[in-house]
C-alpha cells in the first residue's frame, strides 16, 4: 500500500463518525485546506449548454428534475443558504452535472457529477487523493462464489450515497439546478451531502464504510445457514446505512424468505411454487439459476471490418475466468496479423483477414452453449480433499495455462472442475519456443498463488504439468547460469514452488495445448477436456502419467546458458561460488554486514601497505552502512543484471517481462535498485520512501526480514 493510501486510511480512521445510522467521512484532499479557486464561470457555461438540450427534450428535463428532487428529499443534496454562498473561499467548488445511460438498462437514469471538469488547469479530482482499492478482486469473488451448493446475490442500493460528507467539505460539491425544473428562472445553488458519482475517491470511501460496518458487526450475527445468512447480512449492513436489494438465489427456499419488493426484477414475476428460476447476471457472467451454471454473456455488435472494429468486438467479450480463452485467442491472432501488415485503425482488413474474421464472428454463436457448473462440489460429496492442477503450454504464436480443481471424497469418488485459464499472444518480435514455454509456466505459478489466496480451501500441494522437458530442467537446475530472461523467471518459479511439484505430460494429453493454439467455437462445444480436465485426473493417482526420464542433460548446448570464456571461467566461477557461500553462512544480517566490513577494511589495509595500523580499531557505523550497500549491489547484479544495464543506459523503464517491473525501479547514486513511484524525485536517502530491492528467494532477504 502506498504512502498516499495509508494517509487516506489514517484520515478516515481518525475522523469517521456515524450520523443517524450513516457513516460520515471527509473528502481526502491532498492539502488541508485545499485552496480551491472559484470555478463558477465554467459551470455557468456548462449549465447553459445543458439548458439548451433540456429545452429540446422535455422528457430528459423531467428525468433530471426527478433525480435531483429525489436527492433533496432523501437528504443527499441540499440548497445552499444565501448567507453561506460566499462564506467559504478556498473550500468552494462547483460541479457540472450530466447523465449516463446503460445500454443494458435503458430505463435507468444515473446522474454524474463531473469532478474531472477542469478550470484553469485543475479539477476537484486533482485536489483529492484517490484512496486505496479496498474492493475484493473479481477473480477471487468468482472463485468463492463457486464453493458451496447454495448461492445468493444482491445489490447495494445507491452505495455511494449512503456515506455522508463532513459538513465542512460539502461546499466543494456544489452544483446548479432549476428548482422544480423551471428553466425560465435562474438556477439555484445546491450541494451534495453525500459522496457523489464522479469523484475519484468515492469508490474507496464507500467501500471503507462498508468494511467498517462489517467489522463492527461481524460478531453479532449468525452466518450458518443460507436463509439466516441473507437476513444477517441485510441486518448487518443496515446498521451502516446500506440497504441490500435485488436479491436472487439458486434456492427457492431462500427466495421465498425474501420480501417481494427486495427481490430481483426477474424473480418478482415468477411463481416460486413452479419449477422455474431466472437467468441472472452475476459479476459479468450469466448465472442460470435453474441449472446452476455460469456462461459468457455474448453481445452481438455490428462493427466495421477494420482494426478498430476488431478491437471493439474483442473487448466486448467479458471472460474473467478465461472460460472461452481458446476462442478469444483466434480473434486476437487475427488482430495481431493485421498489425503486422501495418494497417491503419480504420483501413479495411486484408482479404485473408476478412475471411478469418467473418468465420470467427459466425463461430461466436457457439459460445452461448458453453457453460460450467457454478458449484465446484457435486451433490453428495462429503469430507473432500482438494488439489489444484495447472497445465501450461506454448506454440509459435501464443502461450497459456489452464487450471482445474480435483476433488476426492471419503468414498474415493473423484470430480474435476474448471477453475481458470489465461492465454497471451507471443510478442510480435520473434522469440524462442522454450522462452514462451517458460513464460507459460510462470503464468501458471502466478495463477496458483492467486487461487491459494482467494479460494480459502484446505488445499493439498498444487501440481504443475508441462510438455516441455527443457522447462523442467530449467527449474531443476542449480548449477548453470542463465541469460536474464530465463534467469528471472526460473528464480521466480523456484522461489514459489518445489521441483517435486512439476511433472511432464505428453503434448497430446495437455489441455493447455488448446489455450496456446486456439479453438473455434464448434470445437469448443465438442471439447470435453477443456472444461473437465484430462481423463487421467479422473482416475486414482497410481494410474496417472508416470514421471518421465529426466536424467538426460538438455542444457549442455542450450542458448540460454551463459557462456564464459574458458580462460576465466574456472576462476570466475570459483570466486562467485565462494562469495555466494559466504553470504548464506550467517544467521544474522548485522553479523554478515560486520564481516563484510572487516573484509573491506582488510583489503584497504593491504592496498595501503601499512602493516602496523588500521586493523585494531572497532568497525564504525559508516563502514557497516557501506558494507550493506556492497552486499545488496552484489545480489542485485546477480539477479537483475539486465534491469540495471537498461537503467544505466537511460532508457527510462525496464521491460514489462521483468519480475520487478511493477515496482517502477530506478538507480540511486550508488547504482543500487530502489522502488520508484510518485515520489520518484524525492531524495534517495529517504529509504522509507524508496526501499532497496532484494530478491525474495535470496538468503539475505530472510536475514533482513528477521530484523524488520
Amino acid at each position: 500500500m502506498s504512502k498516499d493510501d495509508k494517509e487516506v486510511l489514517s484520515l478516515w480512521d481518525k475522523s469517521v463518525v456515524k450520523i443517524n445510522g450513516h457513516f460520515q467521512l471527509p473528502i481526502p484532499f491532498k492539502r488541508n485546506p485545499p485552496e480551491l479557486c472559484n470555478n463558477r464561470s465554467m459551470v455557468d457555461k456548462r449549465q447553459e449548454s445543458l439548458k439548451k438540450r433540456l429545452i429540446k427534450n422535455p422528457a430528459l428535463l423531467d428525468e433530471y428534475n426527478k433525480e435531483i428532487m429525489k436527492l433533496v428529499t432523501k437528504g443527499q443534496a441540499e440548497v445552499v443558504p444565501d448567507e453561506e454562498i460566499d462564506a467559504f473561499p478556498g473550500l468552494t467548488w462547483y460541479l457540472p452535472i450530466f447523465n449516463v445511460k446503460n445500454e443494458k438498462k435503458p430505463e435507468k437514469f444515473r446522474l454524474v457529477f463531473d469532478c474531472a471538469a477542469e478550470f484553469m488547469g485543475t479539477s476537484l479530482n486533482k485536489h483529492v487523493l484517490q484512496g486505496p482499492d479496498l474492493t475484493n478482486k473479481l477473480f477471487g469473488i468468482l472463485q468463492r462464489f463457486r464453493k458451496e451448493k447454495v448461492a445468493i446475490m444482491s445489490d447495494i442500493e445507491a452505495m455511494y450515497y449512503q456515506v455522508k460528507v463532513t459538513p465542512s467539505h460539502r461546499n466543494a460539491l456544489r452544483f446548479l439546478w432549476w428548482t422544480d425544473g423551471d428553466l425560465s428562472k435562474d438556477p439555484e445553488i445546491y450541494r451534495m451531502t453525500v459522496h457523489p458519482f464522479g469523484g475519484i475517491w468515492s469508490p474507496s470511501c464507500a467501500t471503507y464504510a462498508l468494511l467498517h460496518t462489517a467489522n463492527d458487526q461481524k460478531d453479532n450475527f449468525d452466518e450458518e445457514e443460507a436463509v439466516n445468512l441473507r437476513g444477517s447480512i441485510a441486518s448487518m449492513l443496515k446498521t451502516g446505512g446500506f440497504k441490500l436489494t435485488k436479491w436472487t438465489s439458486n434456492s427457492k427456499r431462500v427466495l421465498q424468505d425474501i420480501p417481494s419488493d427486495e427481490q430481483a426484477k426477474n424473480v418478482k414475476s415468477l411463481d416460486l411454487d413452479e419449477d422455474s428460476l431466472p437467468v441472472e447476471h452475476a459479476l459479468g457472467l450469466e448465472w442460470n439459476t435453474i441449472n446452476d451454471t455460469l456462461a459468457i454473456r455474448i453481445q452481438e455488435k455490428c462493427r466495421p471490418q477494420t482494426k478498430r472494429g476488431l478491437l471493439s468486438i474483442l473487448s466486448s467479450v467479458y471472460d474473467p475466468l478465461g472460460l472461452v480463452s481458446p476462442f478469444i485467442l483466434i480473434g486476437k491472432k487475427i488482430f495481431q496479423d493485421e498489425c503486422r501488415l501495418q494497417k491503419g485503425w480504420d483501413d479495411h482488413l486484408s482479404e485473408e483477414g476478412m475471411k478469418r474474421w467473418t468465420r470467427w464472428l459466425l463461430d461466436m454463436e457457439h459460445l452461448k452453449d458453453i457453460n460450467i457448473e457454478r458449484c465446484f462440489k457435486p451433490p453428495g460429496f462429503n469430507e473432500v480433499t482438494y488439489q489444484i492442477h495447472h497445465f501450461s503450454d506454448a506454440s509459435e504464436y501464443a502461450y497459456g495455462t489452464v487450471s482445474f480443481l480435483r476433488l476426492v471424497d471419503r468414498n474415493k469418488n473423484i470430480h474435476c472442475a474448471f477453475l481458470a485459464a489465461k492465454s497471451r499472444l507471443a510478442p510480435m518480435k520473434s522469440t524462442t519456443t522454450p522462452r514462451l514455454e517458460l513464460a507459460a509456466a510462470t503464468t501458471a505459478v502466478k495463477i496458483d498463488e492467486a487461487l491459494h489466496q482467494e479460494l480459502g480451501l484446505e488445499l493439498i500441494e498444487s501440481t504443475f504439468w508441462t510438455d516441455s522437458m527443457i522447462v523442467i530442467q530449467y527449474i531443476k537446475n542449480k548449477s548453470k547460469r542463465f541469460k536474464t530472461f530465463v534467469a528471472n523467471r526460473v528464480a521466480y518459479i523456484q522461489g514459489s514452488t518445489d521441483i517435486k511439484q512439476w511433472r511432464y505430460i505428453p503434448s497430446k494429453e495437455n489441455p493447455a495445448d488448446d489455450v496456446s493454439r486456439g479453438l473455434h467455437g464448434e470445437q469448443m462445444k465438442r471439447n470435453q477436456r477443456w472444461l473437465q480436465g484430462p481423463e487421467f485426473l479422473w482416475k486414482p493417482e497410481e494410474e496417472w502419467i508416470p514421471h518421465s526420464d529426466e536424467s538426460i542433460d538438455l542444457l549442455v548446448d542450450d542458448i540460454e546458458v551463459k557462456k564464459v570464456p574458458k580462460s576465466i571461467a574456472a576462476v570466475s566461477q570459483v570466486a562467485e561460488d565462494v562469495t555466494d557461500k559466504f553470504l548464506v553462512s550467517f544467521s544474522s544480517w548485522f553479523r554478515l554486514k560486520k564481516a563484510v566490513a572487516w573484509m573491506r577494511r582488510f583489503g584497504q589495509w593491504l592496498k595501503q601497505g601499512k602493516p602496523t595500523t588500521g586493523l585494531k580499531y572497532p568497525i564504525t557505523p559508516s563502514e557497516i552502512c557501506e558494507a550493506e550497500k556492497v552486499i545488496i549491489y552484489y545480489v542485485q547484479k546477480e539477479y537483475y543484471a539486465e534491469e540495471i544495464e537498461t537503467l544505466k543506459k537511460g532508457s527510462g523503464h525496464i521491460p514489462k517481462s521483468s519480475t520487478i517491473y511493477k515496482l517502477d525501479p530506478f538507480l540511486d547514486n550508488t547504482s543500487s535498485l530502489r522502488v520508484g513511484g510518485r515520489l520518484h524525485q524525492a531524495p534517495v536517502s529517504e529509504e522509507t520512501r524508496h526501499p532497496v530491492i532484494v530478491p525474495r528467494q535470496h538468503e539475505i532477504a530472510k536475514l533482513i526480514a528477521k530484523v524488520t
